[in-house]
């Protein structure tokens, strides 16, 4: 059968002008995670492409595609959304295709790759070309197997999706302990502390200090050339592996093409390009194989600092406020930040038993987050192997006792 025999392409969707309907944008779409809600609401204005419940976005524009942008609309409160013009949107047909396993279909890459291959356009902008996938023939499974098929690959992104909004809990709750010890400064013991004036504005407490970054965090410029130990296993924190899941790429030497800055234990990794989209990644424990694009500034914690109070610093509000001023460049998809600028931020140094108490408090929380994201890393490393050989139907799910039903994430 062919493809467009099986799903819908672009099929229409009417909305109401001037009503607001959730708005996906690209940066929303995370590689290897199955839905997208749409953070926004927008009002319709007649543009942009139009979508509904279980319809899936697929990205058509270089790198998103390559990078593998797909995604399954859920709200769980429209029915209907619209958002970017670079998706293709895909349906599945009723009575002919399951939209759980349209979903996993077009995350294989052997759709990807026919899309890839059929791109044009200049440099950095090319886009694929739907009818490109309009005549690609398989064996499609009747509808109870695609069923089958789409409920083993939902187990893995049901678990995933679980771990995700723990992590995010955590993360959320680190945030707010820094939050209330050092911006509202109700600290341990704040009932008897004193307040004096502060060169970053209102008062901070007797004996804490404004230092420069620079002064409480280090920065390691070491490099290394993976490609020139093609064979040797790296863990390589790149762009790609940030937005997918926060968490390195496997990867051998030879694949690295380029020169990459080792990263040590208790790293913070902070992008210097684009800097209004927020990379910003705690590193625990690494390999001794951990290298990072050179796009990210490599800080290390001085003492009394610790590397989880530095993290929470520089994802304060504060810090990112001065941090993004300082971005140069004429283009906001390729600004940057200064090394040497970011290290003379003026930042608040609190006193040592107050870092110390803090960090006993957040360190197990970030202990848990890590073990967590492994854990993701592992069933995503599963459902990826898996995929391929149960959408082609390598593997038969005929006999297994299977539930089907559906989990609503979102």
């Amino acid at each position: 059968m062919r493809l467009s025999d099986f799903v819908e392409f672009n099929p229409k969707v009417k909305l109401s002008h001037d009503l607001d309907y959730p708005y996906v944008e690209m940066d929303e779409i995370i590689p290897g995670r199955r839905y997208v809600r749409g953070r926004l609401l927008r009002p319709f204005a007649g543009g942009g492409t139009k979508f509904q419940r279980d319809d899936v976005l697929f990205a058509r524009i270089t790198p998103c595609l390559e990078n593998g942008k797909i995604a399954q609309f859920r709200n769980p409160n429209f029915q209907q959304g619209f958002g970017s013009t670079e998706f293709f949107i895909f349906r599945a047909k009723e009575n002919i295709s399951d939209p759980g396993y349209v979903f996993y279909l077009f995350s294989d890459a052997e759709i990807r790759q026919i899309a890839e291959k059929s791109m044009v356009g200049a440099s950095g902008r090319q886009r694929a070309n739907i009818n490109s996938l309009h005549n690609f023939e398989r064996d499609f499974p009747p509808l109870p197997i695609q069923r089958k098929i789409a409920a083993i690959l939902s187990a893995y992104d049901d678990l995933i999706e679980n771990n995700t909004r723990r992590i995010a809990i955590l993360e959320e709750m680190a945030r707010a302990i820094y939050q209330e010890w050092f911006v509202r400064f109700r600290f341990p013991g704040h009932e008897n502390a004193r307040m004096v004036p502060s060169p970053l504005g209102g008062e901070m407490p007797e004996g804490w200090e404004v230092v420069k970054l620079g002064d409480i965090a280090s920065q390691s410029k070491v490099q290394v050339n993976p490609a020139k130990q093609p064979e040797k296993i790296y863990s390589h924190y790149s762009f790609p592996a940030f937005d997918t899941g926060k968490l390195p790429l496997s990867e051998v030497g030879s694949a690295i093409l380029s020169n990459k800055f080792s990263v040590p234990s208790r790293t913070i990794l902070l992008s210097k390009m684009n800097p209004q989209i927020k990379r910003l990644w705690l590193v625990g424990t690494t390999s001794k194989n951990a290298v990072a694009s050179t796009e990210f500034l490599v800080l290390q914690a001085l003492s009394p600092v610790t590397h989880v109070f530095l993290y929470c610093l520089l994802d304060s509000e504060r810090f990112q406020s001065a941090f993004t001023s300082l971005a140069l460049g004429t283009s906001t998809s390729h600004q940057r930040v200064s090394p040497d600028a970011v290290l003379k931020i003026n930042v608040l140094q609190p006193d040592s038993v107050i870092i110390k108490r803090f960090t006993e408090n957040v360190l197990p929380m970030f202990e848990q987050i890590d073990s967590l994201k492994l854990k993701n890393a592992n069933l995503r490393r599963t459902r990826d192997l898996l995929l391929p050989k149960l959408v082609a139907g390598e593997i038969d799910v005929s006999g297994m006792d299977i539930e089907v039903a559906q989990i609503d994430l979102v």
